[in-house]
């Protein structure tokens, strides 16, 4: 990951980058053991090595997947929350975070596209209550999010992209269903200024695929095909993003609003909303897998 922030540097110079956000997953949790080094480590390469702000969102094996899921989770927080402050750029983004209840979930807007982030994890499933209440929470999240983007007056939405880090399961798709009342009526249409694209970025997987209902581009999976075509809603895409080691992150591009609408310039670039959203994966995978520099061992004494 150090190399791979670092070349952020130069790949961005000409570019007019403003974020960087990781979808969780730093280590192995029981690999690590959930170690305090690790989230230390990933903490000061982000401050020393990332040019843009940055925030990271909370993996399962960073929190939930840990021998001592409460601890990781202060870990995380202790060290992740509110890390884009460190960054005096943050203030441009006007990143807004839930700090009353939810304070790891964050809202901001680029040229129209509202980008909210969510506490969604793989399993396992620790306490059942809290799992439904987060699922819930992060449904209010995002009807907020929207129903403040439209309040303040902002110009018009032209999309969202929701970030999480879970790829789609059973045990989360009740978040999803609770997205699609915001955009979409109990008979299938659309509600009046919204049919606009809506994105759910990821990691999880660990494999890239770009997946909606005209197909799926990349890593094919029956169940995640599944979940999309069973939501029933065209204007819905999922975008699950290689492992850090296999891939260099992804670029998200968005039209300006008064910008020509962005088009495919090779094999790595995906556009949707008609060409108001590129992806670009950057020259794809790795010819040969990035090793993982991992944090020393404190001797005991």
């Amino acid at each position: 990951m150090e190399t791979q922030i670092g070349n952020l540097t130069n790949s961005f110079t000409n570019d007019a980058a403003k974020f960087l956000i990781h979808v969780g997953d730093i280590q192995s949790g029981q690999t690590s053991m959930c170690r305090e080094s690790f989230y230390k480590q990933a903490y000061d390469i982000f401050l020393q090595q990332s040019p843009l702000p940055t925030m990271m969102l909370a993996g399962d094996n960073d929190w939930n997947a840990c021998p001592k899921a409460k601890d990781g989770w202060r870990k995380y927080a202790s060290y992740f929350i509110g890390l884009e402050k460190s960054w005096a750029a943050h203030k441009t983004l006007g990143v807004k975070r839930w700090n009353d209840v939810r304070p790891e979930n964050f809202v901001f807007s680029i040229s129209g596209v509202l980008i909210v982030s969510v506490n969604l994890v793989g399993t396992p499933i620790l306490d059942r209550n809290e799992w439904d209440q987060r699922n819930a929470d992060n449904v209010f999240w995002v009807k907020k999010g929207v129903a403040d983007y439209l309040k303040n007056d902002q110009g018009e939405l032209r999309a969202v992209m929701v970030l999480g880090h879970a790829m789609m399961r059973p045990t989360i798709v009740s978040f999803f269903q609770g997205i699609r009342e915001i955009f979409m009526t109990n008979d299938g249409g659309y509600k009046e200024g919204f049919q606009i694209p809506v994105i759910y970025l990821h990691g999880d997987g660990h494999k890239f695929a770009i997946t909606n209902t005209a197909g799926v581009n990349g890593h094919k999976s029956k169940a995640r095909q599944k979940f999309v075509k069973d939501l029933d809603w065209d204007q819905f895409t999922d975008i699950q993003v290689d492992k850090g080691q296999l891939a260099p992150p992804i670029k998200i591009e968005v039209a300006g609003v008064k910008d020509p609408l962005l088009e495919v310039h090779n094999i790595d670039q995906y556009v949707l909303g008609d060409g108001l959203i590129r992806i670009d994966r950057r020259g794809g995978h790795y010819q040969t897998k990035m090793k993982k520099k991992l944090p020393k061992k404190k001797k005991k004494k």
